[in-house]
């Protein structure tokens, strides 16, 4: 699924390190060489991997619905959709029919409205509770 391989990338892209450099290391080493960077242990478990991801991914979101950019701007060219792929190992001749619906499963997977909007109660499941949800960092009552 797109949203899995887009929180991965995520976490990865934290990492400061280029992508090829990543090729054939395993997770179980690429955590040795995060705690050996760290010393944070809590990195072992590739779930904490995923919510940092997950983290980064809802933060741009937030960003970007500040500044005014909605849903409808989550489009894909149109050559997705007139353009069947048949250059590919796994040819399939397929084209995108519609966006919505993909749209709409992506934004369920991640916990989002169908606006596109994170929920509020996915915000504090991800510790962002700090964010109101037009994404303003606000001041936490104590």
């Amino acid at each position: 699924m797109v949203a899995r391989v887009q929180i991965r990338q995520a976490f990865d892209e934290v990492l400061i390190s280029c992508g090829f450099g990543l090729s054939g290391i395993d997770d179980a080493l690429l955590f040795r060489l995060i705690l050996g960077a760290t010393g944070w242990d809590e990195l072992a478990d590739s779930k904490e991997w995923e919510t940092i991801g997950e983290r980064i991914i809802t933060l741009e979101r937030m960003f970007n619905l500040r500044e005014n950019k909605e849903h409808v701007e989550d489009k894909l060219p149109r050559r997705f959709f007139r353009e069947p792929l048949r250059e590919a190992v796994l040819s399939t001749d397929q084209v995108i029919h519609s966006l919505d619906a993909l749209l709409s499963e992506f934004y369920s997977f991640l916990g989002y409205t169908a606006q596109g909007i994170p929920t509020a109660e996915r915000l504090h499941s991800l510790g962002l509770n700090s964010f109101d949800r037009e994404g303003y960092w606000c001041q936490q009552s104590r």
